[in-house]
């Protein structure tokens, strides 16, 4: 099942991530900031099983050191493509997403590194993608990333996910996509952020016809509280 996070205030959190093979590739985690704030990551790391695996340790590693000393996003992700490339294969590389919420307000700042684009349901079912960044982390030196910004507002959802989950085949060999998920997440808009979650899953199998995925399989939703 999805798992729930510690408590935000007038925030609720969820997330589910399912490997393929025994070690997966994909990461999310959020991380609670020394001003309040909240570190939110998606990743998902090239190839496959153990290469893959220790790739994403040295991600988390760095990501974390990096946080706790600058939380601020471009410069978090410029640091850390800069660390990897130190680090990794040259045909290695990680896509990700960090953001820093601020939950009193609802602002959230991001840098969107290669990844699929996060998207921000608002309460009304309309939905935009979070795009605003640069290239994947570890694959060239000298990347410059910029940061995007949006207002979360009350009864508003923020998807973060993985490839795996848009990129999930039918039998036909159609994607289930971008606007599917949308569609999903908005229909789900007023139910708690676990249930948005199952339903996402639900969904996708119903999709596949199947329950196993081709790919690591990763999605987070929070939702910030409706106004009473």
């Amino acid at each position: 099942g999805a798992a729930a996070w510690p408590d935000i205030p007038g925030w609720d959190a969820a997330g589910l991530s399912r490997p393929r093979y025994e070690i997966g590739g994909d990461y999310y985690d959020l991380m609670p900031l020394a001003d309040g704030r909240l570190g939110l990551v998606v990743a998902d790391v090239s190839g496959k099983g153990s290469l893959a695996a220790m790739t994403l340790t040295t991600f988390r590693a760095i990501l974390r050191t990096q946080v706790e000393g600058e939380t601020e996003p471009v410069r978090t992700a410029a640091a850390t493509n800069r660390l990897l490339r130190d680090r990794m294969a040259p045909t290695e590389y990680v896509t990700a997403v960090y953001g820093v919420l601020d939950p009193a307000g609802g602002l959230f700042e991001f840098s969107n590194c290669g990844h699929a684009p996060p998207l921000l349901v608002r309460s009304d079912g309309r939905w935009t993608k979070l795009t605003t960044g640069g290239p994947p982390l570890g694959l060239l030196a000298g990347a410059r990333y910029l940061a995007g910004e949006v207002t979360i507002e009350p009864g508003d959802l923020l998807v973060l996910f993985t490839d795996g989950v848009v990129e999930a085949e039918d039998p036909a060999g159609r994607e289930f996509g971008v606007d599917r998920l949308a569609n999903v997440v908005a229909a789900m808009r007023r139910r708690p952020s676990a249930e948005v979650v199952e339903a996402v899953v639900r969904e996708t199998v119903a999709f596949c016809g199947s329950a196993e995925y081709a790919d690591d399989f990763t999605v987070l939703v929070l939702r910030r509280d409706p106004e009473d």
